[in-house]
């Protein structure tokens, strides 16, 4: 574990799985810590400085301890409902994504042939037009011989 400054309010600690640092500082409820930000290797801390210091901080983080990532166990799941209709998607689609035709293009030059326009569309519909999407899908389609 290392614990280095990040500001004159934060504390940035580099360890090699953060899972269990971020689990342990939550339930110690440390005084004067105002946010955890966990990353992959790191957890960023940072201070209420009329409460608590650096120093202070960083001393109560090496003295914490800290369970392996098993026993931290994995963090609750986050579903966020996504709709991709609405009265304007013709219009963001026109300024954001290919039309149907150029889909079919995209799909031709990745598998080597036209689509046919019912597949092109479809495609269209599914990803917005989307060009990662819809290069995604064509390399998909090529793989399985469609």
């Amino acid at each position: 574990m290392r614990v280095l400054p990040a500001g004159d309010a934060a504390v940035l600690v580099e360890v090699d799985e953060a899972g269990p640092l971020y689990a342990a500082l939550r339930a110690a409820e440390l005084p004067g810590v105002l946010d955890l930000v966990p990353a992959t290797r790191t957890v960023l801390i940072t201070l209420d400085r009329a409460v608590t210091d650096p120093g202070a901080v960083t001393a109560a983080v090496q003295a914490l301890p800290v369970t392996d990532a098993a026993a931290a166990g994995p963090g609750d799941l986050v579903e966020i409902p996504t709709r991709y209709d609405g009265p304007d998607l013709a219009e963001v689609a026109a300024l954001t994504g290919l039309s149907a035709g150029e889909v079919g293009q995209l799909i031709e030059k990745v598998c080597g042939e036209p689509p046919p326009a019912a597949l092109a569309l479809a495609v269209r519909d599914r990803t917005a037009g989307n060009p990662f999407f819809t290069r995604q899908i064509a390399r998909l389609l090529a793989a399985q011989g469609v």
